[in-house]
């Protein structure tokens, strides 16, 4: 018998939480805010053949760290994602 999945949640409030300050337009004027990250990140990404579809390996990195690299030719870049919730220093 297949797994019994729910798609009820328990959300009791407006979501996402705060639209306003989450929308595109708050954004816009800040550069340190998830718009501009994102705007950075996919920049980055077209900027690189190694980011768009190099080889990739994973690499050694602190407990709640992902870290790999990517290679294509001469372009090497190593990705690293935090998903632990406090800064993490890396070598």
């Amino acid at each position: 018998m297949p797994p019994v999945m729910s798609t009820a949640c328990a959300v009791t409030g407006p979501w996402p939480p705060d639209p306003a300050a989450r929308a595109a337009s708050a954004q816009r004027d800040d550069p340190d805010s998830m718009l501009h990250l994102y705007r950075r990140l996919r920049a980055a990404r077209r900027a690189s053949p190694a980011l768009q579809g190099g080889d990739w390996a994973l690499q050694e990195a602190p407990a709640g760290v992902l870290a790999y690299e990517r290679v294509a030719g001469d372009d090497r870049r190593i990705v690293l994602v935090n998903f632990s919730g406090t800064p993490v220093v890396v070598p």
